[in-house]
């Protein structure tokens, strides 16, 4: 008797979910605490990062948890600029106008 390919995929998918329930085991030991992640900003004058100056965001990881990004907690792949346009002023010019027309 020759059994159909589909009836053995759902036989063999019945059988491996049904081994998949059972009483939860116990918890694992703890971890070692985590620590914080985080960030400073500062201005960034006018440069090559930044050519109209901006805010500089720095990251990092506080590993002495003094709850202050410090300079050598600082992830430099993680620092990004936000930067001033470099728009142009905008000048206007007043003059009186006699009357008439205008």
């Amino acid at each position: 008797m020759k059994i159909p390919n589909r009836l053995l995929v759902i036989s063999a998918l019945g059988l491996a979910f049904a081994g998949c329930t059972g009483s939860q085991g116990p918890a694992g030991d703890g971890g070692p605490a985590g620590t914080n992640a985080l960030t400073k900003t500062s201005t960034e004058p006018p440069g090559s990062n930044c050519p109209s100056g901006g805010i500089k965001v720095q990251a990092g990881l506080d590993t002495n948890n003094d709850g202050v990004l410090d300079d050598n907690e600082v992830n430099a792949a993680s620092t990004t600029y936000v930067c001033n346009g470099s728009g142009k002023n905008s000048l206007v010019a007043t003059s009186a106008e006699p009357v008439g027309a205008n």
